[in-house]
């Protein structure tokens, strides 16, 4: 199987020439048709492409990390938010909404600031019990 240039091959088949048969049987030769196997080696770079993927197993085990990171987050949630359910009480509809001014009357002077101590108890990932003994006034 002869493999031409496509230099060569365009002259053969310029306008005015007579291509001969072996001519043609090398421009055939010379491509690859789709029903050939098409060799790895020849596809520019794979190699490089190949060498930068991720490898399936490592990517599950990011994943079962990740999910076990957030089932952990989300029990941490639900616990703070029984844990003020249960420190609310039965629900009275005519009681007073808790506002800025109940919060002060409760002895929180700065709610701005106790919600930034949440954030960055959060952020440091203190546990609840941790927020709990944080001074608040």
């Amino acid at each position: 199987m002869a493999t031409i240039s496509r230099d060569i091959l365009k002259q053969w088949f310029s306008r005015g020439k007579y291509p001969l048969a072996s001519q043609f049987a090398d421009w055939i030769d010379s491509f690859w048709h789709r029903s050939d196997a098409l060799p790895l080696s020849s596809v520019s770079g794979l190699d490089k492409a190949l060498n930068r993927k991720a490898e399936a197993a490592a990517l599950e085990k990011k994943q079962d990390s990740e999910a076990a990171a957030l089932q952990t987050d989300a029990k941490t949630i639900v616990e703070a938010i029984n844990e003020v359910h249960d420190s609310l009480g039965p629900y009275d509809a005519s009681a007073t909404p808790y506002t800025s001014e109940t919060a002060r009357d409760e002895g929180i002077e700065d709610v701005e600031a106790a919600l930034d101590t949440l954030y960055a108890a959060k952020a440091e990932e203190m546990t609840v019990q941790d927020i709990d003994n944080l001074n608040w006034n």
